[in-house]
């Protein structure tokens, strides 16, 4: 075989006149253009997140502190973008009740309830928000105190909790937000950052409550070392709807009794189901600032209602400023002796989390993102941050 032969062989498949030396170029700037596309895909994280024990907060900061205001749909927000598309295949991850006692006696700051007004649980619901039974969208659902009071400490609903946080030169924010994984914090990505301004648009000084109620928690507040968010939510510009608005944070551990422990081995964590929002019933949870001045966690029970574009769902609920974040729960509870799952990974999997409302307060409904692939690769890059988060 003559040299010349040899190189028609090693460039077949090349177009006319394209030497090997080009070829070899081109791959290489083939190669680099795809791990750039996929770097600018990858999720977005940065170190810190809350300083001290309690991170600067104060029952009167706390109490100061308003609902980040939930967006509304953008007039003609594109809905066939590459990105308004589900990506990736059905995938789970089972929760877990607690494995750590809380010792009696031993509490965790905040000391003692009371700090906050009480809620008399005899009281009418706050004014603010309707709790019909469905609005002008037609997206039925049930909306609810939590009974008895006392729930927000037992499982599964200790697993969900109160975020607080500082939007730099803006004020003090809550949102809403549940536990997945032992050191690994579920919420909105507008509730971590902007969605615009690169690392200035990171909030800072999260602190969050499990089973918040007036001023205190059974299980104390925590800190985080780590917060991200997808690369969809962070580059976005924050446009509503956003086809994966997640955002993650770890949580840094306490030492109780001596002993260094994490938080969702004290109060339990969900599981996941990706790709399963639509055509599925839920359990949300949050603390809407218009019911009980968000003081106490609120639950609504809803059925899919409709499509809403950009990879995401709606679902009838009356919960508005303060639920961004709040867990949208498939198989909420206990399972009953002899009952089957129709799913492979138990009960109390998270397979929504509260994005976005209408505007007018007519509609009451509710949407979510559509957890998929990146939802996982958001996850999976907050287990790696930091060994024993997952």
């Amino acid at each position: 075989m003559g040299s010349r032969d040899l190189r028609l062989r090693m460039g077949t498949g090349l177009q006319p006149g394209l030497r090997p030396a080009k070829w070899l170029l081109a791959a290489f700037l083939f190669a680099a253009w795809s791990f750039a596309a996929w770097a600018e895909a990858a999720p977005v994280g940065v170190e810190g997140g809350g300083g001290g024990p309690t991170g600067g907060w104060t029952p009167e900061r706390m109490q100061a502190a308003q609902a980040l205001p939930m967006s509304a749909p953008e007039a003609g927000a594109p809905a066939d973008s590459s990105a308004a598309e589900p990506v990736g295949e059905p995938q789970w991850g089972a929760g877990a009740e607690a494995t750590v006692e809380l010792p009696p006696g031993v509490r965790l700051w905040p000391e003692a309830p009371g700090a906050f007004p009480s809620v008399d649980p005899s009281a009418p619901a706050a004014a603010g928000d309707d709790p019909s039974s469905s609005g002008t969208s037609g997206c039925p659902f049930s909306s609810s105190r939590l009974t008895p009071p006392s729930a927000d400490n037992k499982f599964p609903y200790r697993m969900a909790g109160k975020l607080f946080f500082t939007v730099p030169g803006v004020g003090d924010y809550v949102c809403s937000a549940s536990m997945i994984r032992p050191r690994v914090l579920l919420t909105a990505g507008h509730c971590v950052h902007r969605g615009s301004g690169g690392l200035a648009g990171w909030h800072t000084n999260f602190l969050y409550c499990p089973g918040w109620r007036n001023g205190a928690s059974r299980y104390g507040c925590w800190t985080t070392a780590y917060a991200a968010v997808t690369n969809d939510w962070y580059a976005s510009g924050g446009v509503f709807p956003n086809a994966s608005d997640f955002g993650m944070l770890e949580t840094a551990d306490q030492s109780i009794s001596g002993v260094p422990t994490k938080l969702g081995l004290l109060t339990g964590y969900f599981g996941y189901w990706t790709l399963s929002l639509a055509a599925n019933h839920v359990h949300m949870l949050g603390y809407p600032v218009g019911f009980d001045s968000g003081n106490r966690m609120h639950q609504v029970t809803s059925g899919w209602c409709y499509a809403g574009g950009s990879n995401t769902e709606r679902y009838g609920s009356d919960m508005r400023g303060g639920s961004s974040g709040g867990p949208w729960v498939q198989d909420f509870g206990a399972v009953s002796n002899g009952q089957t799952l129709a799913n492979p990974a138990g009960p109390n999997l998270v397979v929504g989390v509260t994005s976005y409302l209408n505007v007018s307060t007519d509609p009451q409904y509710l949407g979510s993102s559509v957890p998929d692939q990146r939802f996982t690769s958001l996850l999976t890059f907050v287990c790696n941050h930091r060994a024993g988060n997952c």
